[in-house]
């Protein structure tokens, strides 16, 4: 049975879990093999996701799962996403989802934002979750590699408000070699295709040598599709297989982005200069406590639903 969750495509079997390790082929379809189980669940800000444009100051309740469909070499959650899920079961919190955004509501949280991994793999649950969410008045968020199925990436949009997808090159052979796939254009068709239906913001981690000669033309698409995206450009200090990698140049980076006469950050300003203010889901701070729970008609709870 094949899974069209992400470009992977995988054959799955009784027995066989694909790349991310997190679907299996049961009687019925696609299921997920942990579901409601959960790596993280923790409180925090919703600018260290990072999100600067969504809900600015909102306190946000930071949930993950285990897996991903990605091999970065350079992965900061390596102990996370790359191990396997079925090693560690013991550590998993199970919480089913009312009870995930009845502790959100608790916490006094305004949002929920899918942060530790790749969502992709578990978007099953989080489709429930969503279900609770939106009854209870708490947008949803989440961090992305962008290498869904058209198909799943519908289910993706529908689940969440606000993305954030990780754009960390702009060429197939880096991502053969870095990120272990062989194509960058599903990345680039679905941030095509999220900018069109949701609050997207775009983050590129920056490695010394290795993807820092890319961040032009980084530049040009996203200014191409809408140079009022937000781009979230950090300084990445690798972990995982490439710990004894250089760290990025503060001071260079800097200059490019920010100092006068650096390319990319003349451009970014001019093309700001040019056209409307950054779009923001959250047109001020607001409130730590949440919502009004939200006056929806009383619905069934979602089915355990695959693409």
């Amino acid at each position: 049975m094949r899974c069209n969750y992400c470009e992977w495509r995988c054959e799955l079997g009784p027995e066989r879990f694909g790349r991310c390790g997190m679907y299996v082929a049961g009687q019925d379809g696609i299921e997920e093999r942990f579901p409601h189980r959960w790596s993280q669940i923790s409180v925090s800000r919703i600018e260290s996701m990072p999100f600067y444009h969504a809900y600015p100051g909102s306190r946000t309740l930071t949930i993950g799962t285990f897996g991903c469909n990605f091999r970065c070499r350079y992965c900061s959650n390596g102990f996370i996403a790359r191990q396997d899920p079925a090693g560690q079961v013991e550590g998993m919190f199970a919480m089913t989802p009312e009870v995930l955004v009845t502790r959100a509501v608790q916490l006094g949280c305004h949002n929920i934002v899918f942060n530790v991994n790749e969502p992709t793999v578990s978007l099953p649950s989080l489709r429930e979750v969503k279900w609770y969410a939106a009854r209870a008045g708490l947008p949803m968020g989440c961090l992305a590699n962008g290498y869904n199925t058209e198909a799943s990436l519908e289910m993706l949009s529908d689940i969440f408000s606000f993305v954030g997808v990780s754009l960390k090159g702009m060429n197939d052979a880096f991502y053969r070699e870095y990120i272990g796939v062989t194509r960058l254009e599903p990345v680039l068709r679905n941030i095509r295709r999220l900018a069109q239906v949701c609050h997207l913001e775009v983050v590129t981690p920056v490695i010394e040598g290795v993807n820092d000669h890319e961040l032009d033309a980084m530049a040009d698409f996203l200014a191409d599709l809408d140079p009022r995206i937000p781009w979230h450009v950090f300084r990445l200090l690798p972990e995982h297989h490439m710990k004894e990698s250089l760290y990025p140049n503060i001071h260079r980076m800097d200059q490019e982005f920010g100092a006068p006469g650096g390319e990319v950050g003349e451009q970014r300003r001019a093309d700001a200069q040019a056209g409307e203010p950054l779009p923001a889901v959250g047109d001020h701070v607001v409130a730590v406590v949440p919502p009004a729970a939200a006056q929806v008609e009383d619905q069934p709870v979602p089915a355990h639903q695959t693409v």
